[in-house]
């Protein structure tokens, strides 16, 4: 599951907060913590999101179904990621699976954002890492927000506030920006494993030639053979 900001604006504020090499331990920990805003504000965000997805889930118990629909409809290519057919999601058990999995990974991050964000961001950021051996991509996320808001707003309808867009757009970016991060982080690791062994391949060429035969010093002679003057290589 990986989420960032919706608007263009709101992306840029967050991920410039991300240097191009990402670190990890305390110093992550620390530089997405200051993300957050004052702790009224902070907890009152996090509660509207909590609330509302509650109502959400209990007034559209089908809502992966429409995510996915969605999403399907709007990119197929970012839904060729997914290991399931959209025309078969409630049959298949690795749907299933991944919703469940999805769901999980949503209510843990979000339930301890409130007083204990810095313990999930690890968690975060090691999520993005193993999607990215899925073929997940930064670029991916601002579509996958779009897709979420939307399903948010289409369950509550006219109930839909702009203080709960706010709250959710706020979170999402708390949940995503570390996702990112790890993206970034295993693409990084990955690019450097490949020089390295791009390297390590170009060296067993060098020595061999560094061991090649030295070149000898070839003298020719004349000789007589039954009458035939003729030049005979000498090493």
């Amino acid at each position: 599951f990986f989420i960032l900001f919706h608007k263009r604006n709101d992306t840029i504020k967050i991920t410039t907060t991300m240097s191009t090499t990402t670190t990890t331990g305390a110093a992550t920990v620390e530089r997405f913590s200051k993300m957050k805003e004052n702790d009224k504000e902070h907890r009152e965000r996090v509660q509207v999101v909590l609330d509302s997805w509650a109502q959400a889930v209990k007034a559209v118990p089908q809502w992966h179904e429409l995510f996915f629909t969605e999403l399907a409809h709007r990119e197929p290519k970012v839904f060729g990621l997914y290991s399931f057919d959209v025309s078969e999601m409630s049959k298949n058990s690795l749907y299933r699976r991944h919703i469940k999995l999805l769901r999980g990974a949503l209510e843990s991050a979000l339930s301890e954002m409130a007083d204990n964000y810095e313990s999930v961001v690890p968690d975060l950021m090691a999520l993005g890492e193993r999607h990215f051996t899925y073929g997940v991509e930064p670029s991916h996320v601002l579509l996958l927000v779009d897709v979420f808001v939307w399903l948010m707003s289409a369950a509550f309808n006219a109930r839909w506030t702009e203080k709960m867009e706010t709250s959710w757009k706020y979170c999402l970016g708390l949940v995503g920006s570390p996702f990112i991060a790890g993206i970034k982080s295993a693409d990084d690791k990955t690019q450097r494993a490949n020089k390295k062994r791009s390297k390590e391949q170009q060296t067993p060429q060098k020595n061999l030639q560094k061991e090649a035969i030295p070149a000898r010093n070839i003298k020719s002679v004349d000789v007589n053979i039954n009458g035939h003057k003729c030049q005979v290589s000498v090493i």
